[in-house]
């Protein structure tokens, strides 16, 4: 599964971490995520991964985006 828009910006957010889907090509989640676990600690990891599913949930189960 590729990168949403939401979640290229969503992981953008974390500092010192600039993706661009031109410069880097396309990643899938877990590769990623798994590269990046290499020098972020397991906190910032799972806030993005909670953060990511979060809102994949809001918008599968049609909920209110102020969920």
């Amino acid at each position: 599964m590729a990168l949403s828009n939401e979640d290229m910006f969503a992981l953008n957010q974390i500092p010192n971490v600039k993706l661009d889907r031109k410069k880097h090509g396309g990643y899938a989640v877990s590769d990623l995520v798994l590269e990046l676990s290499h020098f972020i600690d397991d906190e910032v990891v799972n806030r993005v991964e909670m953060q990511m599913m979060s809102d994949r949930l809001i918008k599968d189960w049609d909920l209110p985006e102020n969920f």
